[in-house]
Order: structure tokens, then sequence, then C-alpha cells
């Protein structure tokens, strides 16, 4: 499978809102403010279809951060498309 990396932008947050909303997040959804304006999230999309997205969170430590709040398309319906795509 081959898949797309781009940068998330604020018109992608009313996608990922749904896509929280959808996988019942316990926390509900992160705000804009909390993700920094989507500026360090990234998606993953195939055939110009969002698949999944997370971001980057930074640490005091050097050369280190964490992914977080990754959350994957609930209308791909291919569980090993959506697996892969939150892989790579």
């Amino acid at each position: 499978m081959e898949f797309d990396l781009r940068h998330t932008t604020i018109e992608d947050y009313q996608e990922l809102c749904e896509w929280w909303d959808f996988w019942r997040w316990k926390d509900g959804k992160p705000s804009l403010d909390l993700l920094d304006d989507l500026k360090y999230g990234l998606m993953v999309s195939m055939d110009g279809k969002n698949i999944c997205s997370g971001f980057i969170y930074f640490t005091n430590a050097k050369q280190f951060g964490l992914l977080e709040y990754i959350v994957s398309s609930p209308f791909e319906k291919n569980r090993e498309i959506r697996k892969e795509a939150c892989l790579s």
C-alpha cells in the first residue's frame, strides 16, 4: 500500500472531530488550542482519501517527542488499510 503524508490544516479539524466523536474518545475531542492549531499534525491519506491522523507532542528532552491523539477514519471500512496507515 502506498500512502501520502502531509501536515494537517485548520480545514481538517471538522473531519477529525467527526472521527473522534465516532470512536467515542473518553475525554472528548481535543481543542484547537490543545493541538496548537494543528500545526504539528500529520495526515495520512491514500488515493486522495484521508485515513488517519496524529499529532506530535514535544517534550523537554532533546530530540524526543510523542505521537498523540492518533485517530482513524471510520469511513475507511478496510481495517487493514486503517491499521497500515496508522503504522506508517
